[in-house]
């Protein structure tokens, strides 16, 4: 690749991430921009939710969640040249973009409308540079470069596990979105959707993290544990689909979440098919020689 064409310049360096002083100009412009529309989002959403009506609630605990983890995405991934990452930011992106313009129907306020504006302007930017970021990450493959050099086999096997990793955690912001939906009452919690959020919350973690260091540690047994124990989400998600569609009343003030629900659940259970195969992937290049690298 011609540097003179480059968008974004990298240089492979030694260790698993870069610093600040690593990145281009332009790479620094791109997270500044991207942590500036996030502390935007997140600054009205905290002021949304402490002024709103209980059936806007729900909403704005989601797109709270969802900048959390658009901000995650990108610096992640900028930092360690992951493409996959890139691409879950500039989805992230995308479906935020989504749901406050959709947000913008119910409940407007001056501060909605600063927050549309500026995640707008700024969308105009970060969307297509991820675009063009995470293909050049793909590319240059400087991230897998830096962890095993150019050993072709390692590099594939290398390549797997980003993938796995990725669908990994976006597997698990599904399934945090996933429990923010059981707040169809707003702040209105039942006793019910409190052990749900609770048991829940300690679930996904402990779940994610099993998932993240049978990988990292190559251990067969962790990664039975975790094929045993992923109907559970499915199974969850499947549940709360169904009881959406059974609550759906348009005289009713939640009933607007019916759709979030749907469009998140179906997201979620697709994306878990996706971790399961790569984990299948993952699991046959234990003990290859990347667990020596990492």
């Amino acid at each position: 690749m011609d540097d003179s064409n480059e968008f974004f310049e990298s240089n492979v360096k030694e260790g698993e991430i870069r610093h600040l002083n690593d990145l281009s100009k332009k790479e620094v412009l791109y997270m500044v921009i991207g942590l500036l529309q996030a502390v935007l989002v997140m600054v009205v959403c905290v002021y949304q939710l402490a002024i709103s009506i209980e059936d806007d609630f729900t909403v704005e605990l989601l797109v709270l969640t969802m900048a959390g983890f658009c901000t995650f995405y990108q610096n992640y991934g900028t930092l360690k040249e992951l493409h996959y990452d890139i691409f879950l930011y500039c989805l992230a992106e995308v479906v935020l973009q989504l749901m406050v313009s959709v947000g913008m129907t119910e409940w407007t306020t001056p501060a909605k409308w600063v927050r549309i504006v500026g995640l707008g302007a700024a969308g105009v930017f970060l969307v297509p540079c991820s675009m063009y970021l995470g293909s050049d990450y793909a590319i240059s493959e400087n991230s897998v470069l830096r962890l095993v050099g150019h050993n072709d086999n390692l590099k594939v096997i290398c390549k797997n596990r980003q993938l796995y990793l990725a669908t990994l955690k976006l597997d698990f912001h599904l399934s945090v979105t996933m429990l923010i939906l059981t707040l169809r009452h707003g702040r209105a919690i039942s006793t019910k959707e409190q052990l749900v959020l609770g048991i829940g919350i300690v679930f996904v973690i402990g779940w994610t993290l099993l998932a993240y260091l049978a990988s990292r540690l190559e251990k067969s047994q962790l990664m039975w544990i975790f094929w045993g124990t992923a109907i559970i989400q499915p199974a969850y998600v499947i549940y709360k689909i169904r009881e959406a569609q059974f609550d759906y009343d348009l005289s009713i003030p939640d009933s607007h979440l019916t759709g979030v629900v749907n469009a998140f659940g179906c997201f979620a259970l697709l994306t878990r098919v996706a971790l399961n195969a790569t984990s299948v992937i993952t699991y046959r290049d234990f003990d290859k020689g990347l667990k020596e690298k990492v």
